[in-house]
């Protein structure tokens, strides 16, 4: 028993300090390979290409343009007709893969969303609450609260877009987080873009309920806190602490 033991423990013995031998025998024969002419005068060719091949992938990333969502819950007949316009177009327009949401070039933003309202693209607008029904389960709360943001935003451009004389309208929301020291609590703003026709102008009285309708879906919101421009850059609204202001 003794003896078997003891042979047992030789041959593992002399399997382990084989693979020594084994692996130097391997790395000699590497290195007589490396050291045949012929491979030496191929050598700095393959090189070369691999870091071509390498430089083009990289190129090729860099090459991929910054992309944004032109319009947010488009329903899917919708998407249709505004992807085929686009590619008339010759705009370089994807759908994202997650959300399946029209992506477009950043720097076409604009110019398709102007293009597109000239053939009456989209024919309809989307709903704000769609993008709260479509908030997928185990959302994060800093998702909940984009989300909801996002709908605020489309509702309240929604409900502009029904004054009279307002071709279109956007809003944009600046929403502090809460803090949990009263001092550092900053309040919330909001910045509305009107189009309007050409040569036409906005009454005051329309511009003030701009102002206190968006002042008063917000939590905390005043009046002074919402600015209104129009699609020339023009300020309608001033701060209300001014008697000299005129809108």
């Amino acid at each position: 028993m003794a003896d078997t033991t003891e042979f047992t423990g030789t041959r593992q013995t002399q399997q382990g300090t084989g693979l020594i031998p084994q692996a130097g025998q391997f790395l000699s024969n590497v290195q007589q390979l490396a050291n045949q002419p012929s491979i030496q005068r191929s050598l700095p060719a393959v090189v070369a290409v691999v870091v071509l091949v390498l430089g083009l992938f990289i190129y090729s990333l860099l090459q991929q343009p910054e992309r944004t969502t032109l319009y947010a819950s488009l329903p899917d007949s919708e998407k249709s007709k505004v992807q085929d316009a686009l590619r008339n177009m010759g705009v370089d327009v994807t759908l994202d893969p997650t959300t399946g949401e029209i992506l477009v070039p950043v720097e076409d933003y604009h110019r398709s969303r102007i293009s597109l309202a000239a053939q009456g693209l989209p024919s309809s607008a989307p709903d704000g609450y769609s993008t709260l029904t479509d908030l997928p389960m185990g959302s994060s709360r800093s998702v909940e609260l984009m989300r909801l943001k996002q709908t605020q935003e489309i509702e309240l451009a929604k409900s502009i877009r029904e004054i009279e004389g307002v071709l279109s309208a956007r809003v944009h929301l600046a929403l502090p987080e809460k803090s949990v020291f009263v001092r550092n609590q900053m309040p919330p703003t909001a910045s509305v873009f009107v189009q309007l026709p050409n040569g036409r102008s906005m009454a005051s009285g329309q511009v003030n309920a701009i102002i206190h309708l968006v002042s008063s879906s917000i939590p905390n919101m005043t009046k002074e806190d919402v600015t209104v421009i129009d699609q020339n850059g023009q300020l309608l609204s001033k701060s209300l602490d001014d008697p000299n202001s005129m809108l």
